[in-house]
């Protein structure tokens, strides 16, 4: 319960702002990296990788990470780089063992609706959708 109302109020607030401008000064190209996540001490917890490729002006970024019990963080966003970046769409899984809550996030930065589905503290899938 408390990850889905941590969700909805980082996202409501945001989808009800208008979308900040940032200048595109370079246009963003084709990227791929190999990735490790680390705890504080150094110890390896995770392996992954982004992407990004370039398609006209959309630029779609992809990292996904692997972690030793089998626990999954994936991410896609869509940008148009058309003279200032803007979101056109987000997804977000995160499921696992070591993830107590999995969480599927989905937000169309056109349209502002965003959808979220979770499963509650007793294991009971929620969803959460705005428009």
């Amino acid at each position: 319960m408390l990850v889905g109302l941590l969700i909805c109020a980082l996202l409501f607030p945001a989808a009800m702002l208008p979308q900040s401008q940032v200048a595109v000064l370079h246009t963003e190209g084709v990227i791929h990296g190999f990735l490790v996540l680390r705890t504080l001490d150094g110890q390896a917890i995770a392996d992954g990788d982004v992407s990004q490729v370039a398609h006209g002006d959309r630029v779609t970024s992809h990292l996904l990470f692997h972690f030793k019990d089998a626990s999954v963080h994936e991410e896609t966003v869509v940008l148009s780089q058309r003279h200032s970046f803007r979101l056109i769409s987000d997804h977000l899984v995160q499921k696992g063992s070591i993830l107590k809550n999995p969480v599927d996030v989905s937000i169309n930065g056109l349209t502002g609706q965003f959808k979220v589905n979770y499963a509650d503290d007793d294991g009971k899938k929620k969803t959460v959708t705005e428009v």
